[in-house]
């Protein structure tokens, strides 16, 4: 993971508070094995902010895991910023579900 690119996406007052080491560490310590979209208002190239839901999949220290969040961004300067975000829960995937990975398998053969 970039870590400087990773920062400079969010915006300048969330930025003052990040611990670049820790991210750092976070980074590593992760596999990212895919990113779903799951719905977006706003953030065209007309808007200067937008709402973004989504679940980020990964595993980290062997654990796949799941991240979704409802997340807000402003424009500053022509590129979008990351101001904060709403943890939202994730639900499981069925045993027969396609696994969330992206491997292509059924999630009790993969990460079940």
């Amino acid at each position: 993971v970039n870590t400087g690119y990773l920062m400079s996406t969010w915006a300048p007052e969330v930025r003052a508070n990040i611990d670049r080491n820790e991210v750092e560490q976070w980074a590593k310590d992760c596999q990212w094995q895919s990113l779903v979209i799951h719905e977006r208002k706003a953030g065209t190239q007309f808007d200067d902010e937008g709402w973004v839901s989504f679940t980020a999949y990964f595993s980290q220290q062997g654990q796949n895991q799941a991240h979704s969040e409802h997340s807000y961004f402003i424009r500053i300067d022509k590129r979008w910023h990351f101001v904060d975000g709403e943890t939202i829960a994730t639900p499981k995937p069925g045993r027969n579900d396609p696994c969330p990975c992206g491997s292509g398998k059924k999630y009790k053969r993969c990460c079940g």
